[in-house]
């Protein structure tokens, strides 16, 4: 399924998740990238300026990344800086300052953060790198247009229109279920792709 510019890396399982990711960062060329997790899964078409425009505005601007939906950041009063899109900067004692959703990254500034703190592993990663990103001063923003809220700490994308996430639980030491909020979006991928959902409970 996956288009011929799309080049997959095998690593091992033996290594941390921080190993694994700074192998893979550097097998990049590009500058800029879009940083997710395996279940973060497009139910849309995304407009390619919009994510050209959000890469220019990380290249003339000070911080490192740009979450690509609103999500974790509580409910304080943020400064807009730009219009089009509509981008919010992050204040630096959000909750979740750092996030494994949908992110475009400056790739030397993500490479910079996982070489200072080195998660062992996935939930390492989130937990502790709001605090790391604090401690490097490294800085961010998010897109959001009004999009409605979906659970408890995510909006939906007008940029990136994606389920965050796709299956809940197996992070709790539950088994992996689907994450019934995107109930509508994943019925459609599922018979689009013709996978049958048994295996990850009902949706």
């Amino acid at each position: 399924l996956l288009p011929k510019y799309c080049h997959p890396l095998a690593n091992s399982e033996k290594k941390s998740f921080s190993q694994r990711l700074l192998s893979g960062l550097s097998s990049i060329e590009e500058e800029y990238i879009i940083f997710m997790l395996e279940d973060y899964i497009l139910y849309d078409d995304v407009i390619k300026q919009n994510i050209i425009n959000i890469r220019e505005f990380l290249q003339n601007s000070r911080l490192s990344f740009a979450r690509l939906f609103k999500g974790g950041v509580g409910d304080y009063d943020f400064t807009q800086i730009s219009d089009e899109p509509v981008i919010y900067e992050m204040l630096p004692q959000v909750e979740y300052l750092y996030s494994l959703g949908p992110t475009m990254w400056n790739k030397s500034e993500l490479i910079r953060l996982y070489e200072y703190y080195n998660p062992i592993n996935m939930m390492q990663s989130e937990v502790f790198g709001s605090h790391a990103c604090r401690t490097l001063n490294i800085k961010g923003c998010y897109i959001h247009n009004g999009e409605k809220k979906r659970g408890r700490l995510h909006y939906d994308s007008c940029v990136f229109p994606c389920t965050v996430s796709a299956m809940t639980g197996a992070n709790h030491n539950k088994p992996s279920q689907w994450n019934k909020i995107y109930k509508n979006e994943i019925k459609v991928l599922l018979k689009k792709y013709d996978f049958k959902s048994s295996d990850r409970g009902d949706i």
